[in-house]
């Protein structure tokens, strides 16, 4: 083994063997507190949904035709605050191009107003 990769190796060992105590003490800490910052993060008032949840149930309730749009805008690097600052035949070409979108899906589903993957009413 070479000078540099013996070097580096113990180089290493003492990152980890750091690591590792700051974990340990971490530990205690939480031992001592009886909470983790991932329980923490995740607390919400009680029968209230928290962020990814209530993320999901508001993506659920979308049409079909909002979630093109809002899909299309993401792609397109806008927000609906950007697109409404654009002149009037830019913003039309836009709203025609999602229209097209929007038409095609319901034409593949057979005019039904479905999720991609399943059909979610909340």
């Amino acid at each position: 083994m070479s000078f540099a990769v013996q070097s580096s190796t113990a180089s290493y060992l003492a990152y980890a063997a750091t690591a590792v105590k700051g974990a340990a003490a971490n530990d205690d800490a939480t031992q001592a507190t009886g909470q983790t910052a991932a329980a923490n993060a995740t607390k919400t008032a009680p029968g209230q949904p928290d962020a990814t949840e209530q993320n999901f149930l508001d993506y659920a309730r979308m049409s079909v035709a909002e979630r093109i749009r809002k899909h299309y805008l993401e792609k397109a690097g806008m927000t609906e605050e950007q697109l409404g600052q654009l002149d009037a035949d830019a913003r039309a070409k836009i709203e025609e191009e999602i229209r097209n979108k929007v038409r095609e899906s319901l034409l593949q589903n057979g005019g039904k107003d479905s999720g991609s993957i399943a059909n979610i009413v909340v």
